[in-house]
């Protein structure tokens, strides 16, 4: 008698059990996962194909990630196209070097009128006009009336 109610008692009782003051409880169980590991769809055969090819493709790439080398005659195209890293690396340093102004850059305080004093004008100064720049003769005072 004790073993068959102890085989065949509800195994779940712990989760049956909670009370909704506990800690921790969020609502009803969402449903168990079958024991048998089979999944709960019909598998068919286009199923079984895609997961076929699907297996396939990533073998092949994991082959691909595997052996990474390359043969000089299949990167030639890539350094004719694109150049060597370090080639690539200084056009990218010459091109950043174009984009910038001559000379040091510029100090730029958040005083305008003193940047303008020292001939600090130019892009660095342009901001575009907003709300807060217009009312900050009234944001920065310190005398409330």
């Amino acid at each position: 008698m004790r073993l068959t109610s102890g085989l065949f008692r509800q195994l779940n009782w712990h989760a049956w059990n909670r009370k909704v003051y506990e800690v921790g409880y969020r609502g009803p169980l969402l449903s168990k996962k079958k024991a048998t590991g089979k999944p709960d769809y019909p598998v068919s055969q286009a199923r079984l194909a895609r997961l076929r090819t699907a297996l396939e493709r990533e073998y092949q790439v994991m082959r691909c990630l595997a052996t990474p080398y390359v043969t000089r005659e299949q990167e030639d195209p890539y350094l004719t196209k694109f150049g060597t890293p370090e080639e690539q690396l200084a056009k990218k340093v010459a091109e950043k070097q174009q984009q910038q102004m001559p000379n040091k850059p510029k100090v730029v305080t958040d005083r305008t009128s003193y940047d303008k004093w020292r001939g600090n004008i130019g892009n660095l100064l342009h901001s575009h006009r907003t709300v807060e720049d217009s009312m900050k003769h009234l944001i920065r005072r310190t005398r409330y009336d």
